[in-house]
């Protein structure tokens, strides 16, 4: 829907499933991410790939996203925080703003 609505408005040339637009905001941003020498861990970046996961099937995630599903079963908020570190706030509002726009 949020596709069509964006591609009606013309504010996107091509009409395109609204996850798989996700996934290539999220690829560029994990790609600007490695050229600024941040490197992510395969533990984090399960993490990093589910969180984007979600923002494209519910077009944000916060913290109650991980009391249920994939991300609870994997340990939840404590095991992200921990993965991720002290920063995961505001690495997931980064990750709203820049995956959602």
């Amino acid at each position: 829907l949020v596709s069509l609505v964006r591609h009606a408005l013309q504010l996107d040339d091509e009409l395109a499933p609204y996850p798989e637009v996700v996934q290539r905001r999220y690829r560029d941003w994990l790609a600007a991410q490695e050229a600024a020498g941040r490197a992510f861990s395969d533990e984090q970046r399960w993490w990093l790939d589910k969180i984007a996961e979600v923002i494209g099937l519910n077009l944000n995630v916060s913290s109650d996203d991980f009391g249920y599903g994939e991300l609870f079963d994997r340990g939840g908020w404590v095991r992200a925080r921990q993965s991720l570190g002290a920063d995961l706030p505001a690495l997931l509002q980064e990750l709203n703003e820049t995956l959602v726009v």
